[in-house]
């Protein structure tokens, strides 16, 4: 069995591009496989390059997230820093309203990203980074023998 690994050319920008991972996949691997894509599924406009490699290989998303990503820590001010665009902006995390908005998007984000696999036809994982990892990953085998 060969094994075959893809790295995409370096970075041109400082935001992630999703879709121009999945597309260069798609161009450089030409024979099926088994393909895990890691990600916090943070983009836009990936849905169709991901449904394009889906018909093609057998991709397992795995979404990573921190506890933290989904239920607000109530710890005052807080300035966050945008990794990307290194954009700061400060967050009251005493505002109910404020951390109602960050568990809405979170849950949001998930349902978007759990509905643009479903579609694709592509299994998913989302895994907080206080997870086990391995019993997960052998249970979702185990499911699709």
């Amino acid at each position: 069995m060969q094994h075959f690994f893809a790295a995409p050319p370096p970075p041109t920008a400082q935001y992630t591009d999703l879709n121009a991972a999945l597309q260069y996949f798609g161009n450089v691997i030409k024979r099926r496989c088994i393909a895990f894509v890691l990600s916090d599924f943070m983009s836009n406009d990936y849905e169709k390059s991901l449904d394009l490699a889906a018909r093609k290989h057998d991709i397992i998303g795995i979404r990573i997230y921190d506890p933290h990503e989904k239920n607000l820590p109530n710890i005052g001010l807080l300035p966050v820093v945008d990794a990307e665009t290194q954009a700061i902006a400060w967050l009251d995390t005493t505002d109910d309203l404020a951390a109602q908005a960050y568990r809405n998007a979170f849950r949001q984000q998930s349902e978007k990203c759990k509905n643009a696999f479903a579609r694709c036809g592509a299994d998913l994982l989302q895994l907080s980074t206080e997870q086990a990892y391995i019993p997960i990953l052998t249970a979702l085998f185990r499911k699709r023998k």
